[in-house]
């Protein structure tokens, strides 16, 4: 398994790292830039950044024809740094129609995270973007492994003499 992330990274580093990602051959491409790409300073636009993952998954699907790739919502913000990310669901639904309109996975962990009160959140992501990573691991974990298993095997039909 390897990993191709960066802190704060946006779709746009996202767009040059597809040569490298490709070169490694993945069964499994997760991607999830919306939020960096909605912070304010970065001056990115929800569209600019549509059309940038819509590249990657363009690339990576040519390049990959066999490989599962999703791109991801990830946990809901807050406090000053959701304040920086005023758009953030804006971002996140171009992304999913990006995903929609190439034919791949969209995985949404925002209600698992919703399921929680707000109380709860902010213990959860103290930082207002990052959680605690047995939190994260507890609510998106169950979401991953439903989306991306392979569904199970249908059983045979018993036949019965009769």
């Amino acid at each position: 398994m390897s990993s191709f992330a960066a802190p704060g990274a946006t779709s746009t580093w996202g767009v040059r790292q597809v040569n490298a990602i490709i070169a490694f051959r993945p069964d499994f491409i997760l991607a999830e830039f919306a939020v960096n790409d909605a912070t304010l300073h970065r001056r990115i636009t929800p569209g600019a950044s549509a059309n940038t993952i819509a590249a990657i998954i363009d690339r990576l699907g040519e390049a990959l024809p066999n490989s599962r790739i999703a791109i991801m919502a990830m946990n809901p913000v807050h406090g000053l740094r959701g304040a920086a990310r005023p758009l953030l669901d804006h971002y996140t639904d171009a992304h999913a129609r990006a995903a929609d309109d190439a034919g791949v996975d969209f995985i949404d962990h925002r209600p698992a995270w919703r399921a929680h009160s707000r109380a709860q959140r902010r213990l959860m992501i103290p930082d207002g973007v990052h959680p605690i990573a047995a939190c994260a691991v507890t609510l998106m974990l169950p979401t991953l492994m439903m989306r991306l298993a392979p569904a199970p095997a249908l059983a045979k039909e018993r036949v019965h003499a009769g």
